[in-house]
């Protein structure tokens, strides 16, 4: 756990709770996304130290409040890019199997939303795209520049844990 982990928590403990971001990295007052390469390891030590009563009196967080979020069950670090070639069209499903919303964001490209929910529509260019709680949509693009592309949920909790993967375009 990080060292700052602990002050944190008790803060969160003696209000009325909060978020915990881990995989952010913060210096002179300016936050950047570390990613997180070993969640079950970091989730396994979280719960170790809460359940010490030497560590915490009463833990207050169940597995429950612990949410990873990730993309093809790898956070990044740990993913596989996404593959396509100059000019390729590409789809995209986002299947989205949480009650959370994910505003899923393609750097580098603008995507049509083609199918939400299994009914094929004739979307809105973007370059992001509202994933709902339970839901599905698929978005096209035509593969561009070769590069890797950062392919992300921009919801900063999110973000910041992992959910995030990139689309490697190639010549």
């Amino acid at each position: 756990m990080p060292k700052d982990f602990w002050p944190t928590y008790s803060a969160m403990a003696n209000t009325h709770g909060g978020v915990v971001l881990l995989g952010v990295r913060e210096k002179s007052g300016v936050f950047t996304v570390a990613g997180l390469p070993n969640a079950a390891k970091v989730r396994a030590d979280l719960f170790n130290n809460l359940n010490n009563p030497g560590k915490v009196s009463v833990n207050l967080l169940t597995d429950a409040d612990v949410q990873e979020v990730t993309i093809n069950g790898a956070v990044h670090g740990e993913h596989t890019p996404l593959q396509g070639k100059i000019g390729d069209r590409i789809e995209l499903m986002f299947m989205n199997p949480t009650m959370m919303m994910h505003p899923m964001h393609l750097h580098g490209h603008a995507f049509q939303v083609v199918n939400i929910n299994g009914k094929a529509i004739n979307g809105a260019m973007r370059d992001t795209v509202y994933v709902p709680p339970m839901a599905m949509v698929t978005v096209a693009l035509d593969a561009g520049e070769a590069a890797r592309w950062m392919l992300h949920c921009h919801h900063m909790p999110h973000l910041s844990t992992g959910m995030m993967t990139e689309f490697a375009v190639s010549a």
